[in-house]
């Protein structure tokens, strides 16, 4: 699949012009469509998690709520100038509708809700959401945007922390345990690498793990996409496994870890296994997972 629609949530002012040049890179690189969605507090929503009864409501409801309103509507439109000022510096028009040959091009959208409820829905909009370091740590109600994005859209996130760069990638790692989770990410590689691209497909044992995963399937599967893939098994030893796939990584000189990411419903949705969360808290290259 081809990817040819990018999605990036925006928020607050932690993510700046350099966050921000990323997803503008990301769509000149792909000739990609990117569109850029910062979602303003909704008032009536501002309330209720402020804990105000219907008593309280008549004294403060309208001041506050006006409030809220006007600062949402600033901010976003504070963001919009800045993203448009990128995008017109590197040359990314604007589009409201697809274009019939492959170009890059930018948009922007704002809504208006909880983000955690939002961006999910929005996400399936396109290819893939990209998350910068500051949208990866944006916690609205103590649920990290990134993690609940991944686990309910049902589309990849690609994660670029800071200092990366995004290009074709040509030398990506995929951690291969067998599961959906990996397998759906291998999928989003196809439209991000290199014609010319050389995959390194790594499983990571450990002393009480069963057999290894067949690898074979995803070489060839990769293979009919134009993709050279070679199998690399690699102990885990005293190191975590998360730690094991970033040194591999940095090792190999790889451009790209490709994964997947996934929740345990025992304690909640939105709670990332340890693998996904320790690779996102160290990753110095960006990251491809899927759910």
């Amino acid at each position: 699949m081809t990817t040819r629609a990018i999605l990036m949530p925006v928020v607050g002012d932690g993510q700046g012009p350099a966050e921000l040049s990323v997803g503008v890179a990301l769509a000149r690189a792909f000739s990609a469509h990117l569109e850029a969605v910062f979602i303003r507090p909704d008032p009536e929503a501002a309330f209720e998690y402020a804990g105000f009864g219907a008593t309280d409501r008549d004294a403060l409801e309208r001041q506050m709520r006006q409030r809220i309103d006007t600062t949402g509507r600033a901010d976003a439109q504070r963001h919009r100038r800045r993203f448009g000022t990128l995008c017109r510096k590197a040359g990314v028009p604007k589009a409201h509708r697809p274009n019939p040959e492959p170009a890059a091009s930018a948009d922007w959208r704002t809504l208006k809700g909880e983000p955690i409820d939002i961006l999910p829905t929005a996400a399936r909009r396109g290819d893939l959401t990209l998350f910068t370091a500051s949208s990866a740590r944006y916690t609205p109600l103590f649920e990290n945007l990134l993690e609940v994005t991944l686990l309910r859209s049902g589309r990849p996130v690609l994660y670029v922390p800071e200092g990366a760069t995004v290009a074709r990638f040509r030398r990506p790692l995929v951690a291969w345990d067998g599961l959906s989770g990996a397998a759906r990410a291998v999928s989003a590689l196809i439209g991000l690498a290199d014609v010319d691209a050389g995959a390194t497909v790594l499983h990571v044992t450990e002393e009480t793990s069963g057999e290894t995963p067949d690898m074979a399937d995803v070489i060839a599967h990769v293979g009919w996409h134009g993709m050279s893939a070679e199998a690399m098994i690699e102990p885990r030893g005293f190191r975590s496994v998360g730690a094991t796939l970033l040194d591999v990584a940095a090792a190999g000189g790889a451009d790209l870890l490709v994964m997947g990411g996934y929740g345990h419903a025992r304690y909640r949705e939105a709670l990332i296994g340890g693998v996904t969360r320790f690779v996102l808290r160290h990753a110095r290259l960006p990251v491809l997972m899927a759910h």
